[in-house]
């Protein structure tokens, strides 16, 4: 049986990979999202850093068509949940679903691999028996929805990774655009409008 993991190499801009790099570099916090809580080994950009945020609504355009292409996805896709990181020594992330309690709305996920001098972080599908060593500027994209691509990544033994990674659903008020406008929030409002 097949499954529907795609990579696409070279899908990442340098000069953007190289100015997301920096900002992580720069402005980059431990601890406070839902989504790495058990990973003290993990930073994220703040969404309030507006350069970061252009950015991932630049690539979160690209990938919602491109999820909609590949897997023949025919009603609308929104970005419900993105960040820049930087995975660094001994990060890992356990066997899990992005679907998981309380994100039963994610559909789609995507991962873009932004650069890094590391040894590890691959990401593995033990299901469908798929193994993805990162390489730089690419982009992973699979089916999230339900229980079907549970995946984990393996522990960076050597160096730090930086990615930029999405999360996709169908339903418009889970999205960004919709966060941002509830939460008051005009100058990210007008990013995702």
């Amino acid at each position: 049986m097949g499954h529907r993991i795609k990579v696409i190499d070279n899908f990442v801009d340098q000069k953007d990979a190289d100015k997301i790099i920096s900002m992580i570099e720069h402005d980059y916090h431990h601890g406070d999202l839902e989504a790495f809580k058990d990973n003290p080994m993990v930073g994220v950009v703040s969404n309030n850093n507006l350069e970061s945020e252009a950015l991932i609504k630049k690539y979160s355009d690209k990938l919602i068509s491109l999820h909609r292409e590949e897997f023949g996805i025919a009603v609308d896709l929104y970005t419900v949940q993105a960040h820049n990181c930087l995975w660094e020594l001994r990060s890992e992330a356990g066997l899990h679903v992005d679907s998981h309690k309380k994100s039963e709305h994610i559909i789609t996920s995507s991962i873009l691999y932004l650069g890094g001098t590391f040894i590890g972080g691959d990401i593995e599908f033990p299901q469908q028996k798929f193994t993805y060593s990162p390489q730089a500027l690419s982009a992973l994209i699979y089916p999230s929805g339900g229980l079907e691509y549970p995946h984990r990544m393996t522990m960076i033994s050597r160096g730090s990774m930086y990615t930029m990674s999405l999360w996709h659903s169908h339903l418009k008020e889970f999205s960004l655009k919709e966060k941002y406008l509830s939460s008051g929030r005009a100058d990210l409002y007008s990013i995702w409008k």
